[in-house]
């Protein structure tokens, strides 16, 4: 394999394996063969099939976007950003983002255009949260990323005809066999001969997916042994959707269902009961004693991303 190598970078975030922890390097050279960094340091005098002058550059371990869709986000730039339902929470979920959906047939240009972006902002690796298609697989790994494929699947639909409630529109069959669908590509993308792509388990949102699919969908994660994500706690709607179901937050919530551990990540997690909007009684949702308990059960911190 040919190696290539930075001279005297300007900066370098480098990982410093004694201190476990990433640092910033000055002035340094860098050399990286196949998938290796064989040399991070002054004066590499070792083989070089390509010399790269640094000077003027940082050079810095490739970004993960652990959280993305993008067969809809190109076509939402511009139009969702400052557009929200005064009435559900300024939150463009249920009235708005169902009317600028693209269409099918536009998810490949559509995640060329994400991915492009991506890149050229130093993302190296990403969460594809999207509806599964043929080919999907093929297409992102000839991009040169590494994606990690997270096929969407619920068992209910909302939608609002008033702008001011949200209806539910369950079909549990449904939620059952996008299960099915999910685990057959996951095991197929774990064994895509590119070796960049990989894939994981995500169930829609807390409050479109029954406990029974959640749990379903947990226990084949821990099978196959790969990461679990859910949207959950991103709406005043859901807050209080969930808090209406249960009697519990969405975090309380994800608890008592048995999600909350070291293999799950919390899609947006904004609608802690802290939040002002929420005007909840306690604000306990990461508290010290919450912190603790899972620190206890899973040896972790609790963290929302």
């Amino acid at each position: 394999m040919s190696t290539t190598v930075v001279k005297n970078a300007a900066w370098v975030v480098a990982w410093d394996r004694s201190e476990k922890r990433h640092v910033y390097k000055k002035d340094v050279d860098i050399a990286f063969s196949g998938s290796s960094v064989t040399h991070v340091g002054k004066g590499y005098a070792g083989p070089a099939d390509k010399t790269i002058d640094g000077r003027d550059l940082m050079v810095m371990p490739g970004l993960v976007d652990i959280h993305s869709h993008p067969t809809s986000e190109p076509g939402n730039k511009g139009l969702l950003e400052e557009l929200g339902s005064p009435r559900l929470g300024m939150s463009s979920l249920y009235e708005f983002m169902p009317i600028f959906r693209l269409p099918p047939e536009a998810a490949t240009a559509a995640t060329q255009v994400a991915i492009s972006e991506m890149l050229k902002s130093g993302v190296t690796t990403y969460v594809d949260i999207s509806a599964a298609r043929p080919n999907w697989a093929d297409e992102v790994a000839a991009t040169g990323i590494r994606a990690v494929l997270a096929p969407a699947f619920r068992s209910a639909s909302w939608s609002t005809g008033d702008g001011k409630t949200v209806a539910y529109h369950w079909d549990e069959p449904a939620g059952k066999k996008g299960l099915d669908a999910a685990v057959d590509l996951v095991k197929r993308a774990n064994q895509h001969p590119s070796g960049r792509v990989s894939a994981m388990l995500a169930p829609s949102q807390l409050d479109t997916c029954t406990p029974e699919l959640m749990r379903s969908a947990r226990d084949a994660a821990r099978d196959l042994g790969v990461p679990f994500q859910i949207h959950a706690a991103q709406s005043v709607v859901e807050f209080q959707e969930i808090t209406r179901r249960h009697g519990k937050t969405p975090i309380e919530f994800l608890d008592s269902v048995g999600l909350l551990g070291p293999d799950l990540i919390i899609g947006h997690g904004i609608f802690l009961n802290d939040h002002p909007w929420i005007h909840w009684p306690g604000a306990d949702d990461r508290s010290e004693e919450h912190t603790s308990e899972l620190q206890s059960r899973f040896g972790i911190s609790y963290a929302v991303f």
